[in-house]
């Protein structure tokens, strides 16, 4: 497990690699879909001990990851904290080139909090989600 602290002793991000292998053992899975879940990094936001939010980095090519599900609880948002986890997730990936996401062209929110982290909005998929990229600047830092 890695642990990212916040302020003394409060931890922002556990990176849970445990609940990938407990996953594939307990569902009868062939091993494409196995060796698809033990591929992702499940990310637990922890502030003052409780669960806040989390979210799920993977690599889709040599040098290019996708974020999925990023989320904090309402209670959480607004307070700069997803900045500071997206400051803290970067370093964790020195070989990525890019980053890529999508997040629903409703969500204006989410919107403008990807463009301020530096992605770019680039189109929408067939399910209306819109799509963004962050290319990274000396491989993976920000």
């Amino acid at each position: 497990d890695l642990h990212y602290p916040l302020r003394r002793q409060r931890q922002m991000c556990i990176r849970d690699r445990t609940y990938s292998t407990r996953l594939a053992e307990d569902l009868d899975l062939s091993s494409e879909q196995r060796q698809a879940i033990e591929a992702v990094d499940y990310y637990v936001i922890v502030q003052d001990g409780a669960a806040i939010g989390g979210l799920i980095a993977y690599a889709t090519a040599p040098g290019e990851y996708e974020l999925g599900r990023v989320f904090l609880a309402p209670e959480w948002q607004n307070q700069g904290l997803g900045a500071k986890v997206m400051a803290r997730l970067w370093p964790l990936y020195p070989q990525a080139k890019v980053w890529r996401l999508d997040t629903p062209a409703w969500n204006r929110r989410t919107r403008r909090f990807y463009a301020r982290e530096g992605f770019g909005e680039t189109g929408v998929n067939e399910h209306g989600l819109v799509l963004f990229e962050r290319w990274m600047t000396g491989g993976g830092g920000a």
